[in-house]
C-alpha cells in the first residue's frame, strides 16, 4: 500500500498518460505504414502480417506467465494491439473475414461474454487479462462506430449519424471520469499503465466518433 500511497498525482498522470501517447503513437504510425502499402493483398503487407503475427504469438506466450508485474502488463498491451493489426486490419486484405463493423458483431458478444466469464472466474493471468482487454477494446472501439454508419447507409437513416456523434462524445466523457478517477485514487504503476490503455481506446473512439476524421480519411 505504501508504495501505492508514495505515487504523487503528477506520477500517476504521468504513466497513465504516458501510456496513453505511447499507443496512440504505435496507432498512427501502424496506420501510415499500412496506407501506404495501398490497397489489396501486397507482399509488404503479407511480411508485415506475418512478421506481426510471430511478433503477437511471442508476447501472447509471455503473457500467460502468472503474476502481476509492469512487465506482464506491457507484454499484454503491445500483444493486444498486434494482434489486432493483424486480425481487424491486415487479414482482410487478404481475403479474409472483415470484422471490424458488422460484420464481426455477433462474434465480438460471443468472445466478449466468454472472456468475462473466465476473467471473473479468475482462470486468467493477469497479463492475458490486459491482452484480452487491449485487443477487444481495440475491437470494440471499431464495433462502436462502424455499423452505424453501415446503419445509416442502408436504411437512409441520418439519425445514426447523430447517434455516432453521441456515443463518441460517451467516449469522451468516459476519459473524463477516468482521468479525474485517476487523479483522485492512488495506484500502482501496474494499474496506472492498465488505465492507461483505457484512457487510450476511449480517447481515441471519442475523437473518431466527434469528428470522424479516420472513417472520412481512409474509409474506416
Amino acid at each position: 500500500m505504501s508504495q501505492v500511497l508514495e505515487l504523487s498525482v503528477r506520477k500517476r498522470l504521468y504513466y497513465s498518460l504516458g501510456t496513453m501517447v505511447l499507443l496512440i503513437t504505435i496507432l498512427v504510425l501502424a496506420i501510415l505504414l499500412f496506407v501506404s502499402f495501398g490497397p489489396g493483398a501486397s507482399w509488404p503487407r503479407g511480411i508485415t502480417g506475418i512478421i506481426l503475427s510471430f511478433f503477437s504469438f511471442s508476447l501472447i506466450w509471455l503473457s500467460l506467465i502468472n503474476n502481476k508485474s509492469v512487465f506482464s502488463t506491457w507484454t499484454g498491451i503491445i500483444a493486444g494491439m498486434t494482434t489486432w493489426m493483424v486480425i481487424g486490419e491486415i487479414s482482410h486484405q487478404f481475403g479474409f473475414a472483415v470484422i471490424e463493423a458488422e460484420e464481426g458483431i455477433v462474434l465480438l458478444i460471443f468472445i466478449s461474454a466468454i472472456t468475462a466469464m473466465l476473467w471473473s472466474k479468475k482462470q486468467l493471468s493477469w497479463g492475458f487479462q490486459v491482452f484480452t482487454a487491449s485487443f477487444l477494446l481495440n475491437w470494440w472501439g471499431h464495433a462502436i462506430l462502424l455499423p452505424q454508419l453501415f446503419l445509416a447507409e442502408r436504411f437512409d437513416a441520418s439519425f445514426f449519424y447523430l447517434t455516432y456523434t453521441i456515443a463518441g462524445a460517451l467516449c469522451l466523457a468516459g476519459f473524463a471520469a477516468l482521468l479525474f478517477h485517476i487523479i483522485r485514487k492512488p495506484a500502482d504503476k501496474m494499474q496506472l499503465i492498465y488505465y492507461g490503455l483505457w484512457l487510450y481506446a476511449l480517447l481515441v473512439t471519442g475523437i473518431e466518433g466527434v469528428t470522424r476524421i479516420t472513417e472520412q480519411t481512409f474509409g474506416h
